[in-house]
């Protein structure tokens, strides 16, 4: 499969907000780096990678100084994000499976079930019955009339 921790060939987010106070040129072009990886589907080591913090802390605090916090997620943009990679996933399995790769059935159970998850198939179903007072009324004027 391919590296998906790989962030040189990631697609990053939309811009932050304007910053908080004022910051030196490369703290806000570092912080906005941190910001878009983020926003865009990675992770905060990601993020420290890509804007050249030393570690995920780090960036978490370089985010937080510049623009006051943390970016708050769209949570269906995030949604669509995990939708594609798991597609990409899927793919890699069904051309594993196509050449017998050890692991490969198991691997693609549990792409599937995670997309069925996030698609909210793998909820229980809940049928609720109720009973209505016509049908009570109308059995009994059958069974009255000899049905």
């Amino acid at each position: 499969m391919s590296d998906d921790n790989d962030v040189t060939g990631m697609v990053l987010g939309p811009p932050p907000p304007a910053p908080v106070k004022v910051v030196r040129a490369d703290a806000l072009r570092r912080a906005d780096t941190a910001w878009r990886v983020r926003v865009a589907g990675g992770t905060w080591k990601e993020a420290a990678e890509a804007a050249g913090y030393s570690s995920d802390s780090v960036a978490q605090d370089g985010v937080r100084n510049v623009f006051g916090g943390p970016p708050m997620i769209d949570r269906e943009a995030l949604r669509h994000l995990w939708r594609e990679r798991l597609e990409r996933a899927w793919r890699q399995c069904v051309s594993d499976m196509t050449e017998r790769v050890p692991g490969a059935t198991t691997a693609s159970v549990r792409i599937a079930t995670a997309a069925m998850t996030l698609d909210g198939l793998s909820e229980p179903t809940r049928v609720d019955v109720a009973f209505d007072p016509f049908l009570n009324l109308f059995t009994k004027e059958l069974s009255d009339a000899g049905f």
